[in-house]
C-alpha cells in the first residue's frame, strides 16, 4: 500500500466533510477495495464517542461526536476537568473586553455619576 495515496484520500475526506462522505460511500464513490476500507474507518473515527467537560455547562461531562470537537474547544469545552484552571487566562482576558466595551458605550453616563457623586461629597463638607 503506497501510503501518499493514503495521505491524499485522507485529505480529501477532510476537505469533503463527514456527511458529503458518507453520502459518496452510499453511492459507491469510491471504487477500489481498499479505499471503501479506509473511508469506513475514517467515519468511525469521526463518529467514535469522545467525552468533554465544561467549567459551567457540563462539569461532570457530555458526550460528543468526534467530529464536533474542534469546534466545542474553541467554546471553552476540555478533556479533562483538571484542564479547568488553563482557561482562567481566557475567562480573565473575555472580562477585560466586556469591561472595556462598557466604558466605550457608556462613558458619558457614567461620567455624568461620577460628576454628580463627587458634587454631592464638596456639597456635604461646605455644609
Amino acid at each position: 500500500m503506497n501510503y501518499d495515496r493514503v495521505k491524499i484520500l485522507i485529505a480529501e475526506l477532510e476537505a469533503d466533510g463527514l456527511e458529503k462522505v458518507k453520502e459518496n460511500l452510499r453511492h459507491n464513490h469510491y471504487s477500489p477495495p481498499w479505499k471503501i476500507l479506509y473511508v469506513e474507518e475514517w467515519i468511525k473515527g469521526k463518529e467514535a464517542p469522545t467525552y468533554l467537560y465544561h467549567e459551567f455547562k457540563a462539569p461532570t461531562g457530555q458526550t460528543f461526536k468526534a467530529h464536533e470537537v474542534p469546534k466545542l474547544k474553541k467554546q471553552g469545552w476540555v478533556d479533562s476537568p483538571a484542564e479547568f484552571g488553563k482557561c482562567i487566562k481566557s475567562e480573565t482576558t473575555r472580562s477585560k473586553i466586556t469591561v472595556v466595551a462598557f466604558w466605550k458605550q457608556k462613558w458619558k453616563w457614567m461620567l455624568g455619576v461620577i460628576a454628580t457623586i463627587i458634587g454631592l461629597y464638596i456639597a456635604f463638607l461646605l455644609l
